[in-house]
C-alpha cells in the first residue's frame, strides 16, 4: 500500500512541475509583472477585511453572483499563477471564473487565520 501511495504522490509531483514548465512564458510574465505592478502595505485590519471579502465573493460560487463578486477583488493588471493557469488581466481571470462556475454546484470558503480554506 505504500507503494502505492508514494508512486501517486511521485506521479502528481511530477505532473504539477511539468504543469508550470509548460507555460513557456512564465518567467519572462513573472518578471515584468514584478516590474510593473506593486502591492501596497496594508493594516491587519485593511487585510483582515479584504480576506472577508474574498471569503464572501467564494462563498457565492456556483451562483449567477459569483462572477460579478469575484470581479471587484481583482485590479485590472494582475498576475497570477498556479499550477496549471496564468492570468495578466482581471479579463482573462474573469473568463476563467465564468467557465469554472459553470462545473460548481456550491462552495464553501473560509478564512482561518492567515489562511483560506
Amino acid at each position: 500500500m505504500n507503494v502505492i501511495k508514494t508512486l501517486a504522490i511521485s506521479t502528481l509531483s511530477l505532473l504539477s512541475l511539468v504543469a508550470c514548465k509548460s507555460i513557456s512564458s512564465y518567467t519572462a510574465d513573472y518578471e515584468k509583472a514584478n516590474q510593473q505592478i506593486s502591492g501596497i502595505p496594508l493594516s491587519d485590519a485593511q487585510a483582515q477585511m479584504i480576506g472577508q471579502d474574498f471569503v464572501s465573493a467564494f462563498n457565492s460560487m456556483g451562483t449567477v453572483n459569483f462572477v460579478k463578486n469575484a470581479s471587484q477583488l481583482y485590479a485590472d493588471n494582475l498576475y497570477i499563477n498556479d499550477t496549471l493557469s496564468q492570468f495578466s488581466t482581471k479579463k482573462e481571470l474573469m473568463k476563467h471564473f465564468e467557465g469554472m462556475n459553470k462545473h460548481v454546484s456550491m462552495n464553501r470558503t473560509e478564512f482561518v487565520g492567515d489562511f483560506f480554506i
